[in-house]
């Protein structure tokens, strides 16, 4: 099995906490929130540092 059947996609541009909370404009609480609340879900690295996926983000719909 190689790491695209595990679900790890290597091709897609992935961001970090800070580039979420900047593209998003939202605080680092709320980003801890959605992702206890499971709004939006990080990859994780080796290293246990959150990764989240590009075009998720840019799709992603704010909570009204």
């Amino acid at each position: 099995m190689n790491n695209n059947e595990k679900g790890m996609d290597f091709g897609k541009p992935k961001l970090t906490r800070q580039d979420v909370m900047r593209i998003l404009r939202i605080s680092a609480t709320t980003l801890w929130r959605w992702e206890r609340d499971k709004k939006i879900i990080p990859q994780f690295t080796l290293g246990r540092q959150a990764r989240y996926d590009y075009d998720y983000i840019m799709n992603f719909k704010l909570p009204s």
